[in-house]
């Protein structure tokens, strides 16, 4: 299991309830936001027509986890933009499907 090295972030929380987030978070493999996921994140905004600082995390993440092996499934909150950002990750170069999780 894997997470972009954004998500801590997002995700962040103070208190038990960060303690308990980061013992979490602690169990996956954070893969690093580097130009491969950068340029993919491009792709994707491009593709879909989305930009801006809202859309640019959920473009890092679907990237990230376009690129992790398959079967490739993505646990999200965001059911405005990262549905977009999942099915136009298909057109990137030999890119598995996501199965998208909306929670």
């Amino acid at each position: 299991m894997a997470l972009s090295a954004l998500t801590p972030l997002e995700v962040r929380h103070t208190g038990q309830a960060g303690k308990r987030l980061a013992f979490v978070l602690s169990r996956f493999d954070v893969r690093p936001v580097d130009d491969v996921v950068l340029q993919a994140a491009g792709r994707l905004l491009d593709s879909t027509g989305l930009d801006g600082h809202e859309c640019l995390v959920d473009a890092v993440v679907v990237a990230t986890a376009a690129l992790c092996a398959p079967p490739v499934r993505l646990v999200t909150s965001d059911s405005s933009h990262t549905p977009k950002l999942c099915a136009a990750a298909l057109d990137l170069p030999q890119q598995p499907a996501i199965g998208l999780i909306t929670v």
